[in-house]
């Protein structure tokens, strides 16, 4: 598998965490009214900054995967995206 193409599955896995953040935000715990758009521009600064990060996590995590993507790749690749939006996207309410 090509690694350019191996780092574009990562970063996408890791906006689908970061998204689900939102999610459980949203929805399981109450502690945001906004719509999902609106979490993303609220803070704007915040959000490029947790793109950001989840792009340089995910394509380290890919340099170091092998040509097959194993399960526990995938989960680190979901969780690095999760963690990334919990500590970086600070949204206002």
């Amino acid at each position: 598998m090509n690694e350019y193409f191996r780092a574009v599955i990562f970063i996408i896995l890791g906006l689908v965490g970061g998204a689900s953040h939102y999610f459980k935000k949203r929805y399981v715990d109450n502690t945001t009214t906004l719509s999902f758009y609106e979490y993303l521009r609220v803070d704007f600064t915040y959000t490029l900054r947790t793109f950001g990060a989840i792009v340089v996590a995910e394509v380290n995590l890919s340099v170091a995967s092998t040509d097959i993507i194993h399960l526990s790749e995938l989960v680190g690749a979901i969780t690095a995206g999760y963690m990334a939006n919990s500590t970086l996207n600070k949204a206002t309410e």
